[in-house]
């Protein structure tokens, strides 16, 4: 399942550009790079703030998923009905600090959160 970019009023791709160091998860690096993870739910009580619970960050990994660490229990319990390239940014882990790569990472739109869980 692929997903189509967010797009812009004038109709090009919502594309974001950031370098990171790794060792990090991927919702630090998308969060200190100003990247909206979370969009409606970027409230204090909306999301569980990185502890894998509420499912908000989703991501698809469209290019460089040999980057992130491999799927933990949190996560494989979260997407066990979901395409493979799904990942919680919360719990994904991007290299480690002398990594170098990169990686093409695609927000979830906000109906497939919403609609995610059932």
């Amino acid at each position: 399942m692929q997903l189509q970019p967010r797009l812009l009023p004038d109709g090009t791709p919502d594309v974001h550009y950031r370098t990171a160091c790794g060792g990090q998860k991927l919702r630090d690096i998308m969060l200190q790079g100003y990247i909206d993870l979370y969009g409606p739910y970027d409230k204090l009580l909306l999301n569980c703030s990185g502890g894998g619970e509420c499912g908000t960050c989703i991501v698809e990994v469209v290019e460089g998923g040999e980057m992130l660490s491999p799927k933990n229990e949190v996560e494989k319990e979260k997407l066990k009905r979901k395409p493979k390239s799904w990942r919680l940014a919360c719990q994904a882990t991007v290299g480690n600090p002398d990594s170098t790569g990169q990686m093409v990472i695609q927000q979830l739109p906000e109906w497939k959160v919403h609609k995610w869980d059932k």
